[in-house]
């Protein structure tokens, strides 16, 4: 925690890239579990939260 504190204070670019999401985040609406009991979740996901600009 004291790298990216560190990273917060005095590299940004370091720090996003510490503590953001990869550009390459899966996108889970293709898979199709055996038993998804959660089908929602695929709503609040990362993915479709960046594909919704939030």
């Amino acid at each position: 925690m004291r790298i990216i504190d560190l990273a917060r204070k005095r590299d940004s670019a370091l720090y996003r890239q510490l503590t953001g999401f990869p550009d390459d985040l899966p996108n889970l609406e293709q898979l199709r579990p055996p038993n998804n009991f959660r089908p929602d979740g695929i709503e609040i996901s990362w993915y479709a939260k960046r594909q919704r600009g939030q």
